[in-house]
């Protein structure tokens, strides 16, 4: 039997609190460095898993990674909604209006680094312990309930698709500023993400948004009651049963959470944004395999 030490975290976002965006700027490495030993405060272990949401800047989530590698031996991520926005004219112009060429991006400088992973559907082996992930989506089948995420939502109009935003008249000389992101497409994607993860089979399944429906006493407070709600999980727990995952890891919710569904442990620890009550710091959990 295998013991592995495995750290999680998730929505560190970054920017929020690492100001400096130029890497060439001595600043830039020293605010993530602090960041890590100040707010994280890494005890190291085997592995970490990290569940999106880094960073509005890759630069920031590569510099980030490369420095987590100085407390664990190999790193996980997976891309958060956040991780596909385009946040201004500079990005934008960068990725050429496209989000996916942003996610490109990372999965490519990932596949450069040998204990750095980015999971989109795949599964990983370390010394036998299998982990798998995906972004995962919200569903969203009526025509109700994507005019309510257009009207709530950001990813309405920081993820884009080969388009700029531009402004979409919805009634009495009111407008809203919309890309043409397709949020069904998209979760059409991550189903077959799901299904390729549930024929190799995995361990420990790392995913941004939760792959199953939850009660009030596990969301976010300021969500519960709210019929946003169906923005921050996916109605899935069927698919992660096939999987064979005994934990999973994931976030978007901003909470910081451990409970059993189904006889899997789902566990959440989410840095969140500056003034909510986020992550203290990287929590661990020890994971034996056979």
């Amino acid at each position: 039997m295998t013991e592995f030490k495995i750290g999680y975290i998730s929505d560190e976002h970054l920017d929020f609190r690492c100001f400096e965006k130029n890497p060439q700027n001595p600043k830039f490495n020293k605010q993530i460095a602090t960041f890590i030993k100040d707010k994280l405060k890494p005890e190291g272990g085997d592995i970490l898993l990290s569940g999106g949401d880094t960073s509005h800047y890759n630069e920031q989530t590569k510099e980030y990674l490369t420095q987590m590698l100085d407390y664990y031996g190999v790193i996980f991520i997976t891309d958060g909604n956040h991780d596909r926005y385009l946040i201004n004219a500079t990005q934008q112009d960068k990725y050429n209006f496209t989000s996916d060429n942003r996610v490109q991006e990372m999965i490519d400088w990932c596949e450069t680094q040998p204990n750095i992973h980015f999971l989109d559907g795949n599964v990983v082996d370390v010394e036998g312990l299998k982990i798998g992930g995906l972004g995962n989506w919200y569903d969203l089948p009526t025509d109700g309930m994507k005019a309510h995420w257009r009207e709530v939502m950001n990813d309405s109009n920081l993820i884009m698709t080969n388009h700029k935003p531009h402004h979409v008249s919805y009634g009495y000389g009111a407008s809203m500023k919309l890309t043409t992101f397709d949020t069904q497409a998209h979760r059409e994607r991550q189903e077959k993400n799901m299904d390729n993860i549930v024929q190799e089979g995995c361990d420990i399944l790392l995913t941004h948004i939760i792959p199953a429906i939850i009660p009030d006493e596990h969301l976010f407070s300021g969500h519960v009651g709210d019929n946003a709600n169906i923005f921050y999980m996916s109605d899935d727990l069927h698919q992660v049963k096939k999987t064979g995952a005994e934990v999973v890891v994931y976030g978007h919710n901003h909470t910081v959470k451990q409970f059993e569904l189904d006889d899997i442990h789902f566990v959440t620890n989410a840095v969140a944004y500056p003034n909510e009550l986020g992550a203290a710091k990287i929590e661990h959990f020890i994971f034996h395999k056979e």
